[in-house]
């Protein structure tokens, strides 16, 4: 049950990733949650007329338009939640989470945000894990490792981790001794939710490569259960590597 309720979560949009709601504004986020989206924009444009300098509905209004595919409306509602307030730290947070995948590639405005944002609330960990990622997009593989391994010893929640961040800049950084003692520790399944197929198989050849056949499988067997909570059809390419999983386990 946690696994699907954290999933369904996940799918909110891209601030997932930003620092939770005032309780005065989450009631509203959630009515929002089921609404199609015209008025979405509707009930949001209601409150901010009625709450002209309150930068979480232009927050909240970025969200909106994120889910929608409108980059251009995502990035003029951050700026304007910023430019209500300058201490707005989600605003921050979520506006660099937003450049990290977006068309942009602009990664040093997205660590510059980050670093504001986490200079405003450092308790926020998720700041850091966008910051990691914008680093990593960067090719600063060392800020990268720093502000993923600080994210991993703070945050509780095993389903949300660096490790993704991490894979990929011991990947970058070429190191076969490091990268093989990472993951002998990982446990993918903790990490299910952040892996689609491309990374599973990156992940699943390495673990090929060292014979650990069964943690090759986990990679497939996670990524697999993604596709099952989602509804969405399991690729042709990921059922051949399911089925010679299954293979394996009969031969145990």
């Amino acid at each position: 049950m946690l696994k699907i309720v954290l999933f369904l979560f996940l799918c909110i949009g891209l601030n997932a990733k930003a620092q939770s709601l005032p309780e005065e504004h989450s009631q509203l986020m959630f009515e929002l949650m089921n609404m199609p989206f015209k008025k979405k924009l509707k009930t949001l444009d209601k409150e901010i007329k009625q709450h002209p300098n309150d930068p979480w509905y232009y927050w909240m209004k970025a969200d909106v338009y994120s889910l929608m595919g409108d980059d251009e409306n995502v990035r003029l509602c951050f700026e304007k939640s910023i430019a209500l307030d300058s201490t707005f730290s989600a605003g921050y947070g979520s506006y660099a989470s937003f450049l990290v995948y977006s068309g942009d590639q602009d990664y040093e405005k997205a660590i510059a945000y980050s670093t504001k944002a986490i200079a405003l609330d450092s308790t926020e960990l998720y700041y850091y894990l966008n910051r990691a990622e914008a680093y990593l997009k960067a090719k600063k593989i060392n800020e990268a490792i720093a502000d993923a391994r600080y994210f991993n010893k703070r945050n509780e929640n095993s389903f949300l981790s660096g490790d993704l961040v991490l894979f990929y800049s011991y990947r970058e950084l070429n190191d076969a001794a490091l990268m093989r003692e990472f993951l002998m520790n990982l446990n993918v399944m903790d990490m299910s939710f952040m892996l689609n197929l491309e990374d599973a198989t990156l992940i699943a050849w390495y673990y090929e490569s060292y014979g650990e056949l069964g943690r090759m499988c986990e990679c497939y067997k996670a990524v697999a259960e993604n596709y099952d909570l989602s509804g969405s059809d399991v690729p042709e390419a990921l059922t051949e590597k399911l089925l010679k999983c299954k293979s394996i386990d009969k031969k145990k």
